[in-house]
């Protein structure tokens, strides 16, 4: 099927033409149609693909790995800290992460937070 056959399909198609030359012409149609959209996505999709992969690329910080020490456990004399203190620090540590993945709401839960002592 070259491109002369393709712009004219359904040219000699009339209301007396037989039902599987209309089928034909209709699946034809279809099948054109169908490929150029599918075309299209898959364009689309590699151009989107193209994208993510500079964009990974620009993003990667070459950051050397930092050795943390280990934190020994040491037994300070502040007293101990109430159930409402603890939620509150929940409650600010969860704002503040959301707010810096710019979400209005959370989609998380904070199970536990320790503190790293430096």
């Amino acid at each position: 099927m070259n491109l002369h056959d393709v712009l004219t399909i359904g040219e000699n198609i009339t209301s007396d033409s037989p039902i599987g030359e209309r089928v034909t012409t209709g699946l034809e149609v279809m099948l054109i149609g169908m490929s150029v959209v599918f075309g299209v996505l898959v364009l689309l999709m590699a151009i989107l693909y193209v994208f993510k992969a500079f964009a990974v690329k620009n993003n990667k910080k070459e950051e050397p790995a930092a050795v943390e020490p280990e934190v020994k456990s040491t037994v300070s004399a502040a007293p101990a800290a109430s159930s409402s203190d603890d939620d509150t620090v929940v409650a600010v540590a969860t704002a503040a992460i959301a707010a810096a993945r710019g979400e209005s709401d959370c989609a998380f839960n904070v199970i536990s937070i320790k503190k790293i002592v430096k």
